[in-house]
């Protein structure tokens, strides 16, 4: 489905669910999701959408502010890039390729991970088999059933403090499985500030790339 946003045709993916109310969803990559009912007309469905519109724009709008000020300062792929939440001239480290930089990553998110998974493992009595450093586009932390530990490589962009949270994180899924109300109680007891991170993460996290 096509409408005018911002003065310019987009596509619009449609989602039929078993629900009563129609539901709108921008993704950090800019992709527009409508939740529909199942048994909704196509006229009622655009009527509807029509209705939805501004939120679709303003949504977008914030999704380009945050762009703006993830991006502000001197931050440019080709001149500079950011490691732990601050820019460094792509000189500081003598990096010349993203592969030089890929290295730098993983070098300093090691450093920092070990840190705080020690620190965080004995404050919450907790053992974990072994963890390991991907790059990839979902997740920024995983944590399985046998305690093996996956962290994402573009983490290595964000502040100090995200990182740490994201440990906190995972190490909490070794007690607590699920996200349920206990899961977040206990990542509360070690970081009372953990949803300024997620928040980070939910903002900042689609122009962490690499």
């Amino acid at each position: 489905m096509k409408f005018i946003i911002n003065g310019e045709e987009r596509d619009l993916y449609i989602e039929y669910k078993k629900k009563k109310n129609i539901s709108v969803f921008v993704s950090p990559e800019g992709f527009i999701t409508v939740r529909a009912p199942k048994d909704i007309s196509d006229e009622k469905l655009r009527q509807a959408v029509q209705g939805l519109v501004p939120r679709i724009e303003k949504g977008l709008d914030k999704l380009a502010e945050n762009r703006e000020l993830y991006e502000a300062g001197s931050f440019n792929r080709n001149e500079s890039f950011k490691l732990f939440g601050v820019d460094y001239r792509l000189d500081d480290y003598g990096i010349e390729s993203k592969e030089d930089l890929r290295r730098l990553y993983t070098k300093k998110l090691s450093e920092l991970l070990d840190l705080y998974l020690e620190t965080y493992a004995k404050k919450m009595k907790v053992t974990y088999k072994s963890y390991r450093i991907n790059e990839v586009k979902s997740n920024w932390g995983t944590c399985s059933s046998d305690g093996k530990l996956t962290f994402n490589l573009r983490l290595a962009m964000a502040p100090a403090s995200v990182i740490e949270y994201v440990v906190i994180h995972e190490l909490s899924h070794l007690k607590h499985m699920n996200h349920d109300r206990s899961f977040w109680k206990h990542v509360g007891k070690y970081m009372k500030d953990y949803k300024d991170k997620e928040d980070y993460l939910k903002n900042f996290g689609a122009f962490m790339t690499l």
